[in-house]
């Protein structure tokens, strides 16, 4: 840990604060240097949900190839073809996998770069970190992309937010104010730490008081608040729309945060390594966004047809210096290339089905994905994590709803059956659930 971070760990509520504002400064001139105004200038984001970006994806892979070719030491002994006439043609090129980022490194970024590398991390949700750089033109142009989307979900430019995220403003133990105004960024910035029904009203005045008409940050933190202003009597919202990031929810949960907040919300897909890559409509299906293309493969690496479930691949397509090109996710997720009902007609993902990582295992030692098998029909449960020890058994913990009933549990434990065949099945009430280091909840947790 850094001194900076452990000063700040350590600081009254007071210099946090001063702390966190710097911050935002600093975070606010990378993401907006560059060619951030011209981008913002020029996306129109409508038009790209309605689809037809195919020919503007060609264009830009073909740059990509042809920088990564001169610039790119790792690519430069790869026998990269020299153009694309399709975007299916990408599929000639090796995949890159998290493994290839960690041994090689260095060779896989630019030594000259053009406009600047900003090196990140992500904690992984296995419990693997890993430690990348990514081009900073790709973020000008990702953050000009929220910008748009924040003016398309809220009807208003540059419209105060409020945000619940991963920072930390004051101990567990200490009382309100659980937030504080980060000016560079127009924002309400949140703990999640102090999430409870008895805090929920408290929340709710500091957003009306702030002034905030958007909301972003973490899912499920906006979900858990939003079972506490339900309870309230005067739950008057301020918000015109909720887009959230990080972990994702159900539909269900959804509907409960848009009626606890009057507004909808605008869930969106993405990684630690890309930023945004989707964003979801009213159908609960996820329109990618024209800065990267992605494919869908299975465990051998071939493409799969469109409909099949498979890992998702994904090329940033405005990275040049520090490129992700084929780069494997992690993610599992279906793609399909048109026909959502909501309108948008452009390709979209059915379903993000999880991680590579997210399966079962049998007595028997069969690995089991789609484990969202095992809750249907299964009722009054707000939220769920599964814990597998060892092949051939599973723990649930869950927090319960009103309607939650302990028969319910039957039924899981007969899906799960069904599903895995011999098993030992056990669940647990709790009050929360496991996060990664970077504050994300996992729905599965698989111990070996």
């Amino acid at each position: 840990m850094s001194w900076t971070k452990e000063l700040y760990k350590r600081a009254p509520y007071s210099l946090k604060r001063l702390m966190a504002n710097v911050e935002a400064y600093r975070r606010l001139r990378v993401r907006h240097g560059g060619d951030y105004q011209e981008n913002y200038r020029t996306i129109d984001l409508k038009a790209m949900l309605a689809g037809g970006s195919e020919e503007l994806q060609l264009q830009l892979l073909n740059d990509l190839l042809a920088h990564i070719r001169k610039a790119i030491p790792y690519y430069q002994e790869a026998n990269l073809p020299e153009t694309l006439t399709s975007l299916e043609e990408l599929a000639r090129i090796p995949l890159m996998t998290k493994d290839i980022l960690r041994v090689e490194g260095e060779r896989l970024i630019s030594q000259k770069p053009e406009i600047g590398l900003w090196q990140g991390w992500t904690s992984g949700s296995t419990g693997s970190s890993l430690h990348y750089h990514r081009d900073k033109r790709s973020m000008h142009y990702e953050y000009a992309l929220y910008e748009r989307m924040y003016e398309y979900a809220s009807g208003e430019k540059d419209a105060k937010r409020v945000r619940l995220s991963n920072v930390v403003i004051s101990g567990p133990d200490a009382g309100p104010p659980y937030w504080f105004s980060l000016l560079p960024l127009r924002q309400l910035q949140c703990s999640t730490d102090h999430i409870e029904p008895e805090t929920a009203a408290l929340y709710l005045k500091a957003m009306q008081e702030y002034g905030a008409v958007l909301g972003t940050g973490y899912t499920y933190s906006w979900y858990r608040l939003a079972e506490g202003v339900l309870g309230l009597k005067d739950r008057h919202s301020p918000l015109k729309s909720i887009v959230t990031d990080s972990e994702g929810i159900t539909l269900e949960q959804k509907k409960i945060v848009e009626e606890a907040f009057s507004c909808p919300v605008y869930q969106t897909y993405g990684t630690s390594e890309f930023g945004i890559v989707a964003l979801q409509c009213d159908r609960g299906h996820y329109h990618l966004l024209d800065r990267c293309y992605v494919e869908v493969v299975d465990s051998e690496g071939h493409v799969l047809p469109e409909g099949e479930d498979g890992e998702l691949v994904i090329t940033d397509l405005r990275s040049l210096d520090a490129p992700f090109l084929r780069y494997r996710s992690g993610d599992r997720g279906i793609l399909r290339k048109s026909g959502c009902a909501c309108g948008w007609n452009g390709p979209y993902l059915e379903e993000v089905t999880g991680r590579v990582e997210d399966y079962l295992v049998t007595s028997k030692g069969r690995r089991m994905t789609r484990v969202n098998r095992i809750v249907k029909g299964v009722e009054g449960i707000k939220a769920m994590q599964i814990v597998q020890d060892r092949p051939g058994q599973m723990h649930v913990r869950l927090i319960p709803g009103e309607d939650f009933r302990p028969e319910e549990m039957d039924k899981m434990k007969e899906n799960g059956v069904l599903f895995m065949g011999e098993l030992d099945f056990s669940w647990e009430v709790v009050d929360d659930l496991e996060r990664t280091p970077s504050g994300k909840v996992r729905y599965l947790i698989r111990r070996f």
